[in-house]
């Protein structure tokens, strides 16, 4: 559970805060979970109104990744839903120029027992931190919506 907590508090802060504030927010918070105390983390960015994020893994020379992540950007961004995208080689995307580097670590906290294929979505509830995989590889604009309405408050 500290892996995961540890993962949406970096995640969280990784586009709005110095690598210096999140280190110390984290350490921190476990410290204090350590010693018996509750510790409520602020989070700078704001959590989106549906409580629902997506999880992007891909790898920047993947064709089947290049013709998808556009489609996904395109529909979460009509469902309101944001996406944190995940580079497996620290190549970007055009879709995503600036996604966070999947380390070795957080690819083995997301595909517990399943393959390690790119890409891959996951959704993840940003109040309860559980997630499960939505799909793997590159499916239709068709099946994409049907797959991340459930979570929107949007409709298309």
């Amino acid at each position: 559970m500290n892996r995961v907590l540890l993962f949406l508090i970096i995640a969280f802060f990784a586009f709005t805060s110095s690598a210096n504030v999140l280190l110390d927010t984290v350490k921190n918070t476990l410290a204090e979970k350590a010693a018996g105390r509750t510790h409520t983390v602020v989070l700078k960015k704001a959590i989106p109104k549906n409580h629902y994020a997506i999880v992007l893994f891909f790898r920047s020379t993947c064709p089947h990744c290049q013709r998808f992540t556009p489609v996904l950007k395109a529909v979460a961004q009509k469902l309101h839903l944001y996406v944190y995208p995940y580079s497996t080689d620290g190549g970007t995307l055009p879709a995503y120029p600036a996604p966070l580097y999947a380390t070795g670590e957080v690819r083995r906290l997301f595909f517990q027992g399943i393959p390690d294929v790119v890409p891959s979505i996951f959704m993840i509830n940003t109040h309860t931190l559980g997630f499960h995989l939505l799909a793997q590889g590159e499916i239709s604009k068709a099946d994409l919506i049907r797959e991340l309405t459930p979570y929107s408050e949007a409709t298309v």
